[in-house]
């Protein structure tokens, strides 16, 4: 059994993985005792936003080259041998952060500017709380599972190192 950062791994290519991710890995539980399969789909866009309030940079219009990272998980696989087919969760997310997200400005609903955005013909995403990573991981987590697929986290990349990750708190 190896640890690392007191976290169990299964091997060392794991923990290089989880660590190139951004993934957390998250310590045993008594629940975690069964076997788990995990897959993860990685899906690029770009994306335009600005943040309310932001006392930085960030509160001026800028973009990003964003990576979404989508973990799914189940106890099962299904008749294939799959958690899920990488094509399947990859074409629904695809599809929907193509035509809602990719190429477009995320804005919150409050910005002064939004009017004149939309007055000008600009595609604009509008968002009841700040674009942020955190707040966009939410956004695609929820679109996902209305897909009806496991997920259990989606972490995005807002550059190739900052990482915010949204994922469910686990039922008690």
């Amino acid at each position: 059994m190896i640890f690392f950062n007191g976290f169990q791994v299964r091997n060392i290519g794991q923990q290089w993985r989880a660590l190139k991710s951004g993934l957390i890995l998250q310590p045993l539980s008594d629940q975690d005792t069964a076997d788990m399969y995990t897959v993860t789909k990685e899906i690029h866009f770009c994306y335009g936003h600005r943040l309310l309030n932001h006392k930085g940079k960030c509160r001026y219009l800028h973009g990003h080259n964003a990576t979404a990272v989508i973990r799914l998980e189940s106890s099962e696989l299904d008749e294939m041998g799959m958690v899920c087919d990488f094509s399947d969760i990859g074409g629904f997310v695809k599809q929907w952060i193509d035509s809602e997200l990719d190429h477009n400005m995320l804005m919150h609903q409050d910005d002064p500017i939004l009017p004149t955005l939309q007055a000008a013909g600009e595609r604009v995403y509008v968002m009841k709380h700040n674009p942020t990573a955190e707040n966009i991981a939410r956004l695609i987590f929820d679109q996902v599972e209305t897909g009806g697929f496991p997920v259990v986290e989606v972490a995005i990349y807002e550059t190739d190192s900052a990482l915010a990750s949204y994922r469910r708190p686990s039922a008690q």
